[in-house]
């Protein structure tokens, strides 16, 4: 994990199984008591361990692990996360006896006083394990102690390496008390929180009144794999989970989440999506496809990951009125295109440019500076935003498997799509224009011209990608319609 480093999470054996430096001694060999059989500590595996996830531990049915986490999620939601999303992280053997670990010099508690108290080992942190001695943890009987004592070995990544051992050990107990507050609902102010954390010096920012309103958002973007599916399939606007000022924000985050939050792009959001509908159920399929989304289309995601979907999950998509529809609305969106007009002068607003390049880059281009792209290039189809790619992915899928009956009727029958596929919705925008000169119309016709044939070869690239000559053969006599 991010924040477990070897340095920070050698815990106690920090400064008990290593001397110091000039002494010539380099530390030794340590076992470990498991179910009554010394074992060495190195070496401790499956074998010799009963492990448990993070996860195991939270669905115990003696264990109120994310009850304690909800708790502490109420005075502050963020640091209850990362705890969280750490104790997952951790593996947790439970087993037999463990050997004490020496005492640094203390000067509150001496050997004699933890022998007086019958203090016992019951447990050791070590790298990004937890030693549990079972018996002693089922002896916890009192509320929340068997849940402070877990938290109390994952708060260990949230303490300076720097520290010797007394000191992390009475800041450690310091804030695990303060928690225990939390879980018995003596502490419930986030101040008082928060001040427990600076008093104790624990590694993790004080930052979160600066992003409360972006809670959800936050929690998806650094959330393991399995609870992002979750999220997604129970959002009613998948997109909206991204939907945060990361620059912003990012400076308040703990310095792991930064990194990851500026790593998550839009495509990352594709890639989330597209993982649920190749790996989920087919109702799961369902749930992302019939989903409300305002810049993806779910239909061509699925199109564009036609190679490992089973055949149910397209079954769906092409029985359903749910292709149509994609189609029909990605027909709109690109009949809404509209040419801008500034003092009588044609220009070409962002989504108009995606047809061409334009010179000289600006935000509003003349329309006749625009050039077709190299039509040896295929479309732009990073994001899938394109309805162009968008509409490739299913006429190329449809030729493959032969369904002429659909491409025909979605594609070259319809009057809709035959429109926007020779540009007519921006020649009548042209035609009615008011423009500086009078030859900036024709200039602007015979651009649109060029525009057309290059996007028709790109649009023409992408659909025949992988497919073989007699499909190809097959789908460019029936193509040929479209241009009469």
């Amino acid at each position: 994990m991010k924040k477990t480093l070897a340095a920070i999470l050698l815990l106690l054996l920090t400064s008990t199984l290593f001397a110091k430096e000039g002494t010539g001694t380099r530390g030794g060999g340590y076992v470990i008591d498991v179910n009554g059989t010394p074992r060495l500590f190195d070496i401790v595996s499956n074998e010799t361990c009963r492990w448990v996830t993070g996860e195991d531990l939270l669905t115990l049915e003696n264990l109120k692990l994310q009850e304690a986490l909800d708790k502490i999620s109420e005075v502050d939601w963020y640091f209850a996360h990362e705890l969280s999303l750490e104790l997952r992280y951790l593996k947790y053997c439970f087993t037999g006896d463990l050997f004490k670990l020496p005492l640094e010099p203390d000067p509150i508690i001496k050997e004699d006083i933890r022998n007086f108290f019958k203090l016992n080992q019951a447990g050791i942190r070590y790298l990004s394990k937890v030693f549990i001695s079972k018996k002693i943890f089922q002896e916890l009987n009192y509320p929340w102690d068997r849940e402070l004592f877990i938290i109390h070995e994952v708060m260990h990544s949230y303490l300076s390496y720097n520290w010797d051992v007394p000191t992390r050990r009475i800041r450690l107990e310091s804030m695990v008390a303060t928690i225990g507050k939390v879980l018995r609902g003596e502490l419930k102010s986030r101040k008082d929180f928060h001040f427990q954390m600076e008093s104790n010096d624990i590694k993790f920012p004080r930052t979160v009144d600066n992003f409360d309103q972006y809670k959800e958002q936050i929690i998806y973007l650094t959330e393991t794999r399995s609870v992002k599916e979750k999220m997604l399939l129970n959002s009613n606007s998948p997109e909206s989970l991204i939907n945060l000022p990361i620059e912003n924000l990012k400076k308040y985050l703990a310095p792991w989440d930064q990194e990851i939050v500026s790593n998550y792009v839009f495509n990352s959001l594709i890639e989330d999506l597209s993982f649920v509908m190749i790996n989920g159920s087919i109702s799961d399929f369902k749930n992302i496809v019939t989903k409300e989304y305002k810049k993806i289309n779910p239909v061509f995601l699925a199109f564009s990951n036609y190679n490992w979907l089973s055949s149910s999950k397209f079954q769906f998509v092409l029985e359903s009125n749910q292709l149509q529809n994609n189609i029909l609305s990605s027909i709109k969106s690109i009949e809404n295109q509209k040419l801008t007009f500034t003092d009588f002068r044609i220009k070409a607003n962002a989504e108009i440019q995606t047809l061409g390049f334009e010179i000289p880059k600006n935000e509003l281009v003349n329309f006749t500076s625009l050039k077709p792209k190299a039509t040896k290039y295929r479309l732009e189809n990073s994001s899938l935003l394109y309805p162009w790619a968008g509409m490739a992915k299913v006429v190329h899928y449809l030729a493959k498997e032969k369904r002429w009956d659909l491409l025909t009727s979605l594609f070259i029958e319809n009057p809709y799509f035959r429109k926007v596929y020779h540009l007519e919705h921006l020649n009548e925008q042209i035609m009615t224009s008011s423009t500086y000169f009078s030859g900036e119309k024709v200039l602007a016709l015979n651009v649109l011209n060029e525009l057309k044939s290059g996007m028709h070869i790109q649009f023409w690239n992408e659909i025949v990608q992988g497919i073989d000559e007699q499909t190809l053969n097959e789908l460019q006599s029936k193509w040929k319609e479209l241009n009469i």
